[in-house]
């Protein structure tokens, strides 16, 4: 019982001395404070992510304990290609951002629209990750040493910067440090540990004031000098009967309508409110 004993805090103290040392950050608290501006399209740079992590560095420990794998072993970069596998950074950049108020072109799921839509990008971002603080556990059942799979936690340091496609220059560069904490074992832990690392990094980066104050109030005087000068009267919209019927008993008069208005290479849709030809449309399509 004693060597038993003996085993198992041997074997948690190994564990314990074999992880990388992470300190969890305090949660995101997302303040926008530019949230009444028109933000200005932005989008992902073509090239994705990029890797900038010598070969050979350190970048994470695979823990040893009772239900992770017998022995603990380093994690250098030159063997840890594996780890980039089914890794969705483009729709992570897409979803953290956009949730944030964000208009980011590119939207996953478009299919044929993907080139109109990325035409309207005013602002380029490029992500590159410098640096990866990992804990693994390969989890395995206590008796029959089966793989469930793998969790634990990982820091990601990314460096951005911001390209104005209108200037073509850079004009801001950041650096955020994203961290999250797979707590339940997964087959895709590691790719998991990037995406939700990188997302945190991403949220990071939405909060930033210097960012917002670029994406946000981009124009805005421009904008304000353009209304001083605008030419119409108000317009007053004539009350209309709301449908009692059905939709689908009106979608010819409300495809008789609707508009696709092209402005550039990109276009939006927008819709009739007058019978003599005032359309109303969002204003990211003539912004």
């Amino acid at each position: 019982m004693k060597r038993i004993i003996f085993g198992l805090v041997g074997m948690m103290f190994l564990s314990s001395c074999n992880k990388m040392v992470i300190m969890e950050p305090e949660a995101v608290k997302y303040e926008n404070n530019y949230e009444h501006k028109y933000p200005v399209p932005i989008k992902l740079d073509g090239g994705g992510v990029e890797y900038h992590i010598p070969r050979g560095t350190l970048i994470g420990r695979y823990n040893s304990s009772f239900t992770c794998s017998p022995m603990p072993s380093d994690i250098h970069w030159s063997s840890a290609r594996d780890f980039v596998k089914d890794v969705e950074f483009k729709d992570v950049f897409y979803e953290e951002l956009s949730l944030k108020g964000y208009d980011v072109v590119g939207n996953p799921n478009y299919l044929y629209r993907r080139v109109d839509d990325n035409a309207r990008a005013k602002y380029k971002i490029a992500a590159q990750i410098r640096g990866i603080r990992t804990n693994v556990c390969k989890k395995r059942t206590p008796l029959l040493r089966r793989f469930k799979g793998e969790l634990g936690e990982m820091e990601m340091s990314v460096f951005w910067q911001v390209y104005s496609v209108k200037s073509k220059e850079v004009v801001l560069e950041l650096k955020t440090t994203g961290y999250t904490k797979l707590s339940s074992p997964n087959p895709y832990g590691r790719a998991i540990l990037l995406n939700e690392s990188f997302a945190n990094a991403v949220e990071v980066l939405a909060d930033n004031d210097e960012l917002q104050r670029v994406i946000f109030t981009r124009n805005t005087e421009e904008t304000i000098r353009k209304q001083e000068k605008w030419p119409f009267k108000s317009l007053e919209l004539p009350k209309l009967r709301v449908f009692e019927d059905d939709m689908k008993e009106n979608t010819d008069y409300v495809r008789q309508a609707s508009v696709l208005i092209r402005v550039g290479d990109g276009h939006g849709s927008g819709f009739f409110i007058s019978k003599d030809g005032y359309i109303l449309t969002n204003h990211h399509v003539v912004g």
